[in-house]
């Protein structure tokens, strides 16, 4: 995406999986929490006059996936 396009969001949804200690609720909530700084670091390096709000969401699709293969290995 070019800044450009960047220009016109109001609010980037971001989907997120990852391998932490903190559980996947308490590290959305952090994140969301946090997001201002997250876009105050992101106002000094894009060159937007506004950057998005950011919404931070825990992805389940690789929990489900896990849960798959799981099943499909005690078959």
């Amino acid at each position: 995406l070019s800044s450009q396009d960047l220009s016109n969001l109001l609010v980037i949804s971001i989907f997120l999986s990852i391998n932490s200690q903190l559980p996947n609720k308490d590290l959305q909530k952090f994140l969301n929490e946090n997001s201002w700084k997250i876009r105050k670091g992101l106002s000094g390096i894009l060159p937007l006059k506004r950057v998005p709000e950011l919404k931070f969401f825990y992805d389940e699709h690789i929990d489900n996936v896990r849960k798959i293969d799981d099943l499909i290995e005690k078959l």
